[in-house]
């Protein structure tokens, strides 16, 4: 699924910078817009990243929808539009694995920090009263 997807994103890409080419200019011939774009992203290092659909995000993330809406309004996920005329939403899926990944980190620190407070010692107690060198009753 994610590398179909993650295909037709590159090929969609593509595309349009081959459309973009022949728009700016129309004499170049196809086998020199392929090859200029093929430079292009050789040069720019362009790399397929895997996306994840917003509407499927809560499979992944085990949260609510509400919850992930909350977040890319936070502007910690910020979802796009893979194509243009397309309908869907997509977020990268590694801005996602980051996104678990600080979530994890949290949850590790808030642990470690209740551990923490449990096993501070705690301090001696000091008697107020007084000890007598003699027993009652006057042995």
């Amino acid at each position: 699924m994610f590398r179909a997807f993650t295909i037709f994103t590159v090929a969609a890409a593509i595309l349009i910078a081959a459309a973009a080419a022949l728009a700016v200019a129309p004499g170049l011939d196809q086998n020199g817009i392929i090859a200029s774009v093929t430079v292009a992203m050789a040069v720019v290092g362009a790399q397929a990243r895997a996306v994840i659909r917003v509407s499927e995000l809560y499979k992944f993330t085990g949260l609510r929808r509400s919850q992930i809406e909350q977040l890319i309004q936070r502007g910690l996920l910020k979802p796009f539009v893979p194509a243009p005329g397309a309908r869907v939403r997509v977020v990268f899926a590694d801005d996602v694995a980051h996104l678990q990944m600080m979530q994890a980190e949290a949850a590790e620190a808030a642990t470690a920090a209740k551990t923490a407070a449990a096993e501070k010692p705690t301090p001696a107690v000091i008697s107020t009263t007084k000890f007598r060198s003699e027993p009652k009753g006057g042995v």
